[in-house]
């Protein structure tokens, strides 16, 4: 390409300035996920229908929250689906928090992981499904990852 570049050949390429790269500001967000795990090792997944990310990607249920303003832990009992009763969860961890990005959105996702005996989705609830994560060829994000890893983190802890 040099041989054909004209500002190389007429000895103007000191001089003609490149592009300037244009870039958004960077949104730093804060989401809480609903993490749910039977004994079975199966996580409840749902479809993610609204928002302005991760829309049609199978995930735990997650949510924005303000910063300060919103109670986290009500937060993440607010996400769990009315067929599960968050009062049955063997146990509440919070797992450590995960960074991930989209774009220029900087997300900190704090998992708040409930361990159940057995979930059991009704049988006409189809943004709704139980299984163990990567055995199925649903679309997901990398965050899925991220939170199977935070999660066994703190199970072990």
């Amino acid at each position: 390409f040099a041989n054909i570049c004209v500002a190389r050949i007429d000895g103007l390429q000191a001089r003609i300035p490149r592009p300037k790269k244009t870039s958004r500001a960077v949104e730093e967000q804060r989401w809480i996920a609903a993490v749910c795990v039977d004994a079975g090792g199966q996580w409840l997944l749902t479809r993610v229908s609204s928002g302005p990310i991760l829309r049609k990607l199978w995930l735990p249920p997650i949510r924005m929250v303000d910063n300060g303003a919103d109670d986290e832990a009500t937060v993440a009992r607010e996400l769990l689906p009315g067929f599960l009763d968050p009062e049955e969860a063997k146990e509440l961890t919070i797992a450590p928090s995960i960074r991930h990005s989209i774009t220029y959105r900087r997300l900190t996702v704090v998992p708040h992981l409930f361990t159940f005996e057995k979930i059991e989705i009704p049988k006409k609830n189809g943004s709704w499904v139980v299984e163990i994560p990567g055995t199925e060829e649903r679309p997901t994000s990398t965050l899925l990852g991220k939170l199977m890893a935070s999660v066994e983190g703190a199970k072990e802890n």
